[in-house]
């Protein structure tokens, strides 16, 4: 007599559902969460671009103020000087003056034509910027002072005024204080600390 053949045991439709409906609600929570992932990313991206945007628009508000108050003093300071005989060393007394002149980088005096009547510098190089002649132009030009950001020796911030000396002369003037005075501004603005790079061998 041969012996019954057993079946091999199957899962119940039942469990066939449950296992299925497992797999399905795991991958549609993982699913889920990788959404929210990715909203929470995006979200947090622009709100860092925000931020940013806001800091950019805090700093470049601060260079102008800056830029404006380097006109405003060099704009005060020609009016009591005569470049008729202007000297290195008289612009080495004014700088060491108390007051925001002993801030300064640099003095510059130049003629309307770009000759350069004297100059100072807190290093005690006579380094001219190498874009000096090219805005000088640009200033006796247009008539407008103008600031620009110059880091070839050291990042300083460079105001062109032109202006007249005590005489009546038609002068321009170069001023220029260290930038680590506004990045130490702006940090005690909005609590952050700034770094501006630069490609090598650029002006």
């Amino acid at each position: 007599m041969e012996p019954p053949i057993r079946s091999k045991p199957r899962l119940s439709l039942t469990w066939k559902a449950l296992v299925l409906l497992t797999l399905l609600l795991a991958v549609t929570y993982s699913y889920l969460g990788y959404l929210g992932y990715n909203s929470l990313k995006q979200q947090n991206e622009r709100e860092r671009q925000q931020q940013m945007g806001r800091f950019g628009t805090a700093l470049d508000a601060l260079l102008e103020r800056a830029g404006d108050e380097l006109a405003r003093l060099a704009a005060s300071v020609s009016t009591v000087t005569s470049t008729r005989q202007l000297q290195p060393r008289d612009l080495d007394e004014l700088s060491s003056s108390a007051g925001v002149l002993s801030a300064l980088t640099r003095i510059d005096y130049y003629t309307p034509d770009g000759t350069k009547l004297a100059s100072w510098t807190s290093t005690g190089t006579d380094s001219t910027p190498t874009d000096a002649p090219r805005l000088l132009q640009q200033v006796h030009r247009r008539h407008q002072p103008l600031a620009v950001l110059n880091c070839e020796a050291e990042c300083a911030l460079h105001a062109y005024v032109p202006t007249f000396d005590r005489d009546g002369r038609e002068i321009t003037m170069i001023v220029g204080q260290l930038l680590s005075d506004q990045l130490l501004a702006f940090r005690r603005l909005t609590g952050v600390d700034v770094a501006l790079l630069e490609q090598a061998g650029s002006a």
